[in-house]
């Protein structure tokens, strides 16, 4: 072999190890693009997971007491929910037409704050006597809105102020899916009685005043 053709030869084998030296940097970036995009998307998936773990989570449901049938919002979260408001269709209804509209008037007006654990409870009916009235509505939508303590940026809001995040969630309290539940043994009736001795007093001292007043 000419010493020509060995010169040749050499710079093919040169510029076939340049190919494949190139070839090899692109995999290797390729496969160094591919595996940023991986952790970034972790990553992103790390930061949402831990923002949905400090987040606040409210609930709401029919509470029962024994035959006492209430209504109850509740924090079920480690973090307090702000700017509570409470939607309901239709309005409670209760036996004695005004009972439940303590309820209804209180869920008019927006709360401020429920702490981690905290419940706010209004007593709607007897569960029997309601039960007992085929006139009274079967099931209730009751739609809760509540804001997080913290605020957020996202990409699309990176250059604004950032802004609290409120969510919102729907509940379908269905009275028909208990008719048959067991609840909370209460012998003697007591928390029935309970309640009406503290519906007596409150009588007896409006009748009081109202007598005082006529005396004057």
């Amino acid at each position: 072999m000419t010493e020509r053709a060995i010169l040749h030869s050499a710079s093919a084998v040169s510029d076939a190890a340049a190919v494949w030296s190139s070839i090899f940097a692109g995999l290797t970036f390729l496969v160094a693009a591919i595996a940023a995009v991986v952790a970034l998307v972790q990553l992103r998936a790390y930061f949402r997971d831990q923002w949905e773990r400090g987040r606040p989570f409210v609930v709401f449901d029919f509470a029962f007491r024994s035959v006492l049938l209430t209504v109850e919002l509740r924090n079920t979260s480690a973090v307090p929910a702000t700017d509570l408001q409470v939607r309901t269709v239709p309005a409670f209804q209760s036996t004695p037409a005004g009972r439940a509209e303590v309820a209804n008037e209180a869920f008019k007006r927006t709360i401020a704050q429920l702490t981690p654990g905290r419940s706010i409870r209004y007593f709607i009916d007897r569960a029997p006597d309601y039960y007992g009235d085929k006139d009274l509505p079967r099931s209730y939508d009751v739609t809760v809105s509540y804001a997080d303590g913290r605020t957020r940026r996202t990409y699309k809001t990176l250059w604004r102020r950032a802004e609290t995040v409120r969510y919102e969630q729907t509940f379908t309290l269905d009275i028909e899916q208990w008719s048959q539940a067991l609840a909370e043994t209460d012998y003697a009736n007591k928390n029935w009685n309970a309640f009406d001795r503290m519906d007596k007093s409150l009588r007896d001292i409006k009748s009081a005043v109202k007598t005082i007043a006529e005396r004057d």
